[in-house]
């Protein structure tokens, strides 16, 4: 059984929660779309999620690019 990182991060960082989104057709989650192009001190955190975790673009309806051509 694999364990999903990206919970147990959530849970031991719960600030990080705002920064990623899911589908609402599949539940995959990824980062919001430029949500790390900020300048502000990070201490390596913007490099190390865009790195583990690729951004994920919503429709209107919520839907990633791959649900919306399914549906």
């Amino acid at each position: 059984m694999r364990r999903d990182s990206l919970a147990e991060l959530l849970l031991t960082a719960p600030g990080l929660r705002p920064l990623f989104h899911a589908c609402s057709g599949c539940g995959r989650f990824g980062l919001k779309p430029g949500i790390l192009a900020t300048h502000h001190g990070d201490y390596g955190t913007r490099e190390t999620l865009s790195r583990k975790y690729p951004e994920l673009t919503l429709d209107a309806r919520g839907l990633c690019d791959r649900c919306a051509t399914e549906k």
